[in-house]
């Protein structure tokens, strides 16, 4: 595959002229060569775009053209651009898939994805990244199991399934026995807010919103956020807008 893009190259270099254009070409190179990596590039991107809208940072537009060149022998990409930024991107997600501490909050959230992906979206394996920050491990997850929820909610529609399975904030008070503050603090949590963001959110302290987050895990019987958010998701609740 490097060769061939390589020899594509040389043969239309007087044409190469814009990184976009470049980038396209690639696409259009992939799209016709390769259909198993361009469906890989294809759903990395998706949760590329997804992903950063869901922390609110889509403005990114570095992020989500090296992620249409994460799957390119860094080589050749360095042969034909100029963007330093981008090219700083890819080489931290090289650095984040050798579990090295990336270069970037871009090439952590690339490299993220890039391993899910390749882990056949196997959320679990996310752990082996321990060098990438934990918040932005926990947003990730976050935006995994709430995709998922939203993806499966047209079942949801079965009159059976909605009354047996989804459960309603009530529930959480009854059942799980979470004061209204925690049921508070547990749908910023959901939504992969760390503490100080659920603390400026809910204008308490840091300390407080620790304080709710470990009587949370206690009550739900789970060691960490992560595996909260698992739970709750799993029980078909949705955090409030």
């Amino acid at each position: 595959m490097a060769g061939g893009i390589s020899l594509h190259l040389c043969q239309n270099n007087s044409q190469i002229g814009t990184e976009d254009y470049f980038i396209d070409f690639i696409e259009h190179f992939i799209r016709h060569q390769d259909q198993e990596l361009y469906q890989f590039i294809t759903k990395i991107k998706d949760h590329v775009t997804k992903f950063i809208n869901f922390i609110h940072d889509n403005n990114n537009q570095n992020i989500q053209k090296a992620s249409s060149l994460v799957g390119i022998d860094l080589s050749i990409i360095e042969n034909y651009m100029n963007n330093n930024e981008l090219l700083s991107i890819l080489k931290g997600v090289k650095r984040v898939l050798e579990n090295k501490s990336g270069n970037s909050k871009e090439s952590e959230i690339l490299g993220l994805i890039y391993f899910y992906v390749k882990q056949q979206e196997n959320i679990e394996k996310l752990s082996y990244l321990s060098n990438v920050q934990e918040d932005l491990r926990n947003q990730f997850k976050s935006y995994l199991n709430q995709n998922y929820i939203i993806e499966t909610e047209i079942s949801l529609h079965d009159p059976f399934l909605h009354n047996s399975n989804k459960i309603e904030e009530k529930a959480l008070f009854q059942d799980l026995q979470l004061t209204p503050r925690e049921i508070d603090v547990l749908n910023l949590v959901l939504k992969g807010l760390n503490n100080r963001e659920i603390a400026e959110s809910l204008y308490i302290s840091d300390h407080t919103v620790k304080n709710h987050v470990t009587k949370i895990l206690q009550k739900l019987d789970v060691s960490d956020r992560s595996q909260a958010i698992a739970k709750i998701y799993q029980m078909y609740y949705l955090p409030r807008n």
